[in-house]
């Protein structure tokens, strides 16, 4: 349970971090982050670790609804950039989409795993 509500906890802060820095990318150094960072590789981890988060945080759901909307989170937060000011790049929609698919090859090979392992 702990996991659990851990998970959820760090949703909510990782949600508020990143819907803050899509807004205002001079807020939590993320100028100085992109520099040291491409921005396609932040886009790709953000994303797998959301999903992460999600699938710990909601395990009443299955996993494939959580990926799913993951997904769809992606594409709305490429809208929220541009109703911020900001633009939205397809590429940065795909390396989104790019770390939900890691995660999701990373987790049901790791059923595939269990399942094999306990048969």
């Amino acid at each position: 349970m702990f996991i659990v509500w851990g998970a959820r906890l760090g949703l909510l802060g990782l949600t508020g971090f990143f819907t803050v820095a899509a807004l205002n990318t001079d807020a939590f150094g993320i100028n100085e982050l992109v520099k040291r960072h491409p921005d396609k590789i932040v886009h790709i981890a953000a994303a797998f670790l959301f999903s992460l988060l999600s699938i710990l945080a909601l395990p009443g759901f299955k996993a494939w609804k959580v990926l799913a909307g993951m997904l769809a989170l992606s594409v709305i937060a490429e809208l929220v950039q541009v109703f911020g000011g900001r633009s939205a790049h397809l590429s940065d929609l795909a390396m989104s989409w790019l770390g939900v698919a890691a995660f999701a090859i990373a987790y049901y090979c790791s059923r595939v795993k269990r399942t094999i392992a306990s048969d």
